[in-house]
């Protein structure tokens, strides 16, 4: 690793988010390490499959096994005064509602002790690392047309709670100890590294396979569910900007427009020229209990130059996303 680079260290390097940065901060010749609970000998696992260079792989990435709930304080320190990193971005917790509200105790404890074990090694080593945490606008109160920073705060599942208490928790560290430490407050994002556990990678992967000539039939819960969907790929870019910034700031990510997800799939579909109607069928069945509740967020958040690249317009976001899928989607 280039010792005159800046370092980013990542949490949760395995999922969708922590892939895209690494992939986006090695294109820039940053040094990063990943701190992962699974480890796979072929680094490669760690990035987007169209990232190949295997000369930037061994220069600029360190993958290292490391899981939070087996270890202790201590054990980060020595990580940090090891590696010296500039930088810190989290996204290591339960990634979805359903995976919370089947094992909620899971999902609170390991996501807001993983949290806490690395704002207090900043607080122990008065460091002047710059910490990011991902969280979520879960957080705040269901049905709210006009979400912002200060809007009020009311957990509807076991993972707004713990992305609620850690986006608290980030402020009072940063008040108190006056430490370098922010929050991203993130929308729905998407990119083609979605897994069908997800419910873009199942309407991608349904689209796609009808355009290859398959028979197959996908069921969606409510029509109505509304969201706001951006593109992950772009959301990393004001991640790499937040980090720079002069001053830690909190910041909601979003592109400030909701559509159903109905919506979302009928643009799917209808760019690939083919009848939705035809292969997805949308049943309250699978409803969740909190499935229709909604955040819609002001867009004098979002009007601050570091968004001005995300693409905000719902048609445009889903057209790129399903060309990145065509392109580099594994189906």
């Amino acid at each position: 690793m280039n010792k005159f680079k800046p370092t980013y260290l990542i949490l949760g390097g395995t999922g969708q988010d922590g892939k895209l940065l690494t992939f986006k901060l090695i294109c820039r010749g940053f040094n990063v390490v990943q701190l992962n609970r699974n480890i796979y000998e072929n680094k490669k696992k760690f990035l987007p499959k169209k990232f190949t260079n295997d000369k930037f792989l061994e220069d600029n990435l360190k993958v290292i096994n490391f899981d939070f709930e087996k270890n202790s304080l201590k054990k980060i320190i020595k990580v940090l005064d090891k590696y010296e990193p500039d930088f810190i971005v989290n996204f290591a917790s339960t990634s979805s509602i359903s995976e919370s509200i089947r094992e909620p105790l899971n999902c609170i404890k390991s996501g807001f002790d993983t949290h806490n074990i690395i704002l207090e090694a900043l607080r122990v080593l008065d460091s002047n690392i710059t910490y990011l945490y991902a969280g979520s606008i879960e957080m705040f109160d269901p049905n709210n047309k006009n979400c912002n920073l200060l809007s009020p705060i009311k957990p509807s599942n076991p993972y707004s709670l713990m992305k609620a208490l850690s986006f608290l928790t980030t402020q009072q560290y940063r008040e108190i100890y006056s430490i370098n430490v922010m929050t991203a407050v993130f929308s729905n994002h998407e990119s083609f590294l979605r897994t069908e556990r997800f419910v873009t990678g199942k309407i991608f992967r349904t689209a796609l396979r009808a355009v290859n000539g398959e028979e197959v039939t996908l069921e969606l819960a409510s029509r109505s569910v509304k969201k706001d969907w951006g593109l992950a790929c772009e959301y990393m870019d004001v991640i790499y900007e937040m980090l720079n910034q002069k001053k830690s700031q909190d910041r909601i990510i979003a592109t400030g427009n909701n559509i159903t997800l109905e919506e979302f799939t009928k643009i799917v579909f209808e760019y690939l020229n083919i009848d939705y109607r035809k292969y997805i069928k949308f049943t309250d069945k699978l409803l969740r209990p909190n499935d229709l509740f909604f955040r819609e967020i002001n867009k004098e958040e979002l009007r601050h130059k570091i968004y001005c690249n995300i693409t905000k317009n719902p048609k445009d976001v889903i057209k790129k996303l399903t060309d990145e899928w065509i392109e580099y989607g594994q189906i």
